[in-house]
């Protein structure tokens, strides 16, 4: 937790126009120290529960250093670590634990959106649909744990199944994904159970949200 609050704390700088990843290359500085010294417990740890909860870990940490990766444009780089991520996390025992669970639906998003986004977007479908697979079948556990996050990860699988079927041609299906995404948005956003901090950081625009529905 310490680590991660400190990489957010790095990412979150403002950075010159000259210089506009700075922040981020020093925030992956962080991750790639970390990266290396537990690669050496895993190393020397023998099989077991501490085995498996670094090994989990190392699978978090590829996953950050992919968004990392992609937001600074290095996507072949990104995907490579999207991939080991994925990887790592469904050969572990633990997967189904509701904190894994979702960290394993946001791997399966990137991946979607990283193929949709280079226009490869059969490639893309093939990871959207295994997020969606994933969310309908949630174990009990995950709906006490994570429900609200899960949900958010599902709300984000939507949204790039609504672009992949349209780039697909199939506009019945992506209009379908379209007005569930706006229904999860406007449930999400109306509730009263957004935290404060997150409405101060991306507060919901109601007239925006209208505007989509109306063009959708």
């Amino acid at each position: 937790p310490e680590l991660f609050a400190k990489y957010d704390a790095v990412w979150e700088v403002e950075d010159p126009e000259e210089n506009p990843y700075k922040s981020k290359y020093q925030a992956r500085e962080l991750l790639e120290a970390a990266v290396k010294k537990l690669e050496g417990f895993l190393a020397e740890e023998p099989p077991g529960e501490l085995w498996e909860r670094g090994s989990e870990m190392m699978a978090r940490f590829w996953l950050i250093l992919g968004k990392n990766l992609y937001f600074c444009e290095e996507v072949p780089d990104a995907e490579r670590f999207f991939v080991r991520s994925l990887e790592r996390y469904l050969r572990s025992p633990l997967r189904l634990v509701p904190e894994h669970f979702v960290q394993i639906q946001d791997v399966f998003n990137q991946l979607g959106m990283l193929w949709c986004n280079r226009m490869g977007h059969k490639e893309g479908m093939n990871f959207l649909r295994r997020a969606q697979i994933m969310f309908e079948k949630r174990p009990e556990a995950v709906r006490k744990a994570c429900e609200q996050r899960a949900a958010d990860n599902y709300t984000l699988t939507m949204f790039y199944l609504a672009q992949a079927y349209g780039a697909l041609r199939k506009p019945g299906l992506s209009a379908r994904f379209c007005a569930e995404t706006m229904s999860q948005q406007l449930e999400h956003n109306t509730s009263g159970n957004r935290p404060q901090e997150a409405k101060e950081r991306d507060p919901f625009d109601c007239k925006d949200w209208v505007r989509n529905c109306c063009s959708l």
